[in-house]
């Protein structure tokens, strides 16, 4: 638990300094900041043995026009072990299910995209406006080792890992207006990294602040 505080900090702090540096840009900066919740989807061993858990995160940018922008978004996600979801891949029988516990297994996602962003106004009152959005670039995934205590002889440590890969996402969103450049937004997607031999995805769900 420390160790995901840690690293949202420290990505709040870097998101903080760039937001400082966008405000001397010699184009229209666009930004967001936002927190939420994220889901594991695939693969199995993914979404069985993890909990839905929460996502921070924000990006800076510039406005390609009044309907498009584009952002560098950096996202940290943090994912739950599931004891009981683990042991039920283990497929134990019930007296070896009841001698049985495991620690350890938090998983950590970390995206670096590039966020293509559309909207679409609609005539007349722009108050709720909206948007299509799709992203890629770098997905960072880490799983701490797990230690399993189980009958006499089967204890054991599965090893962590972690790998950083190519990764995409899509999704669509609402922005509500608060004054002519902020607003509140929300949105849902699905991101995905492109593990070796299979994809590792989750969806995201974010409430923030935007502006341009």
């Amino acid at each position: 638990m420390f160790k995901s505080w840690f690293q949202a900090m420290v990505a709040g702090m870097l998101f903080c300094c760039a937001l400082s540096a966008a405000a001397g840009l010699p184009f229209r900066a666009a930004g967001r900041i936002y927190m939420g919740i994220s889901s594991p989807v695939t693969p199995d061993d993914f979404k069985d043995t993890h909990l839905t858990g929460w996502n921070i995160g924000g990006a800076v940018g510039k406005s390609l026009g009044e309907r498009v922008e584009l952002t560098l978004d950096a996202s940290y996600n943090a994912f739950s072990f599931n004891i009981q979801g683990y042991l039920n891949t283990l497929e134990l029988k019930d007296l070896d299910e009841f001698e049985s516990s495991a620690a350890g297994g938090d998983a950590d996602i970390v995206t670096l995209f590039l966020n293509l962003k559309a909207k679409f106004p609609p005539p007349g009152d722009q108050r709720f406006v909206p948007y299509l959005f799709a992203e890629a670039g770098l997905f960072h995934f880490s799983r701490d080792e797990i230690q399993y205590w189980g009958p006499i002889g089967t204890d054991r440590i599965e090893p962590g890992v972690s790998s950083t890969v190519f990764g995409a996402g899509a999704g669509i969103g609402l922005n509500i207006a608060l004054e002519e450049h902020a607003a509140v937004f929300m949105d849902i997607g699905l991101k995905a990294g492109f593990t070796k031999g299979e994809a590792t995805t989750f969806i995201p769900f974010r409430i923030g602040v935007t502006f341009n």
